[in-house]
């Protein structure tokens, strides 16, 4: 990436802040549940300080620790004669932390990653190989996480953003729900005007939950053309463009922000506070992935949940963004690193497969052969979840695909917040794109 002696000190000078961090707060073992209940078997000796390094297996990932209760319950009744401890570093510095741990050797055992980070962590020896259990999952698991001809990441379940909505609130509306983005925005108005509810929650102080708001529309718009088509391929070589290709489409998306449905406040509120206003009926939707599915039901238990696909214009194809993202590695240069060989493998059993799919719900296996029945909850998006009818692009958008995309929500986020119009955004994002490929 551009600038790497730069950011090599920049991500030693914050791993070495964050380690230190991490002692003041005390990394204590997740207090694992409702696997089994398997956290009757052992207390983290953690909390008395009698922690033996050797018998630690350290796991660290951008998911809260929250939500991976279910895997680290069922690593701890695999292996009750190891400790178990997941250190959680934010989605917006994961990989920056993690590049920084594992060139640096200090990484933990078992890290997780997503499908723009292998290529660079296998190229450079940091992870290991992992072929023996690819013959487990579909070819486009195995795919997403190889490198040449090798996997190097054990496939967790799909990763989806999806509208969760309140079901009491549409029933008393009168209304059908609505399928189209036009629709949606007359039934954002109904629902206001007459019954005071707020039409939608999102966590949009979250570049990537930005992005991916735009880019239903532009799945089912421009991307769906025959010079759309090739985006992906051109923009691999930084011959693409933003402003002159995306910009115009982008006008439906702003129909969210002219009609209220979007607001700035919006771009201060994490995950949990959204999940608080949705689950206490204040607001008749919820933008979240599978992961939210388990906290919105602990916070509201009587609610009850439908899913839709996020919306699209008119006459187009229903769209759910996201699909096989999240991985598991082993840290080639760790010390127990045959054991941790050992409980990735694991993972790649259906008993292991469905830990990852407790911690989310709605979520479908990548094994062959398997699938797993989720709740009614989940019926509709069912149809999609089950095809695989997923859709990520950015993948597409060659070595730095993760950059630009950053990007692209970053300069949504400012158009939320009223700062930039459309056109001026997608022209930043195009800077950026020059800026990364002159300096590389």
């Amino acid at each position: 990436m551009r600038h790497k002696g730069i950011n090599h000190i920049f991500s030693v000078i914050l791993i070495i802040n964050l380690l230190a961090l991490s002692v003041l707060s005390g990394c204590s073992k997740p207090d694992v549940h409702s696997y089994d209940d398997a956290q009757q078997n052992d207390k983290s000796s953690t909390e008395i300080g009698g922690v033996d390094p050797a018998k630690t297996i350290y796991l660290s990932g951008w998911l809260k620790k929250e939500t991976t209760d279910n895997l680290m319950a069922f690593l701890a009744e695999k292996y009750p004669d190891y400790n178990f401890e997941y250190k959680y570093y934010g989605k917006q510095s994961y990989e920056l932390v993690t590049d920084a741990q594992l060139s640096s050797k200090i990484a933990s055992d078992i890290v997780m990653i997503d499908n723009t980070m292998i290529k660079k962590y296998a190229k450079a020896g940091y992870i290991v190989d992992l072929n023996e259990y690819k013959d487990a999952f579909k070819e486009k698991a195995v795919s997403t996480f190889s490198y040449g001809d090798h996997m190097y990441a054990i496939p967790s379940t799909s990763d989806v953003q999806c509208a969760y909505y309140n079901k009491k609130i549409l029933l008393e509306s009168g209304e059908n729900l609505p399928v189209t983005f036009d629709e949606y925005i007359e039934f954002c108005k109904h629902i206001y005007e007459k019954m005071g509810v707020r039409p939608l929650s999102a966590a949009l102080k979250d570049w990537e939950n930005s992005a991916n708001a735009a880019m239903v529309i532009l799945a089912s718009t421009y991307f769906e053309t025959e010079k759309g088509k090739n985006f992906g391929k051109r923009m691999a070589y930084g011959n693409a463009s933003f402003e002159k290709e995306i910009y115009p489409y982008l006008m439906e998306w702003e129909k969210l922000i002219t009609n209220g449905i979007m607001t700035k406040e919006m771009c201060l509120m994490d995950d949990e506070a959204a999940m608080q206003e949705f689950a206490s009926g204040e607001t008749f939707m919820f933008v979240g992935t599978f992961e939210n599915y388990n906290r919105i039901k602990e916070i509201n238990p009587d609610i009850k949940l439908g899913t839709s696909p996020l919306y699209t214009v008119s006459g187009s194809k229903p769209a759910l963004i996201g699909g096989c993202r999240n991985g598991f590695a082993v840290n080639a240069y760790s010390k127990k690193k045959d054991i941790a060989i050992e409980i990735v493998g694991l993972l790649a059993t259906e008993e292991g497969q469905r830990a990852l799919w407790a911690d989310r719900m709605g979520s479908q296996t990548y094994m062959r052969g398997k699938i797993f029945n989720n709740p009614p909850d989940f019926d509709g998006i069912k149809p999609l979840v089950m095809v695989d009818s997923l859709y990520m692009p950015w993948t597409e958008w060659g070595e730095y695909s993760g950059e630009i995309y950053k990007r692209f929500g970053e300069e949504l986020q400012k158009v939320v917040l009223k700062e930039k119009g459309i056109k001026n955004a997608m022209k930043s994002v195009d800077a950026e794109i020059k800026h990364i490929y002159s300096g590389n």
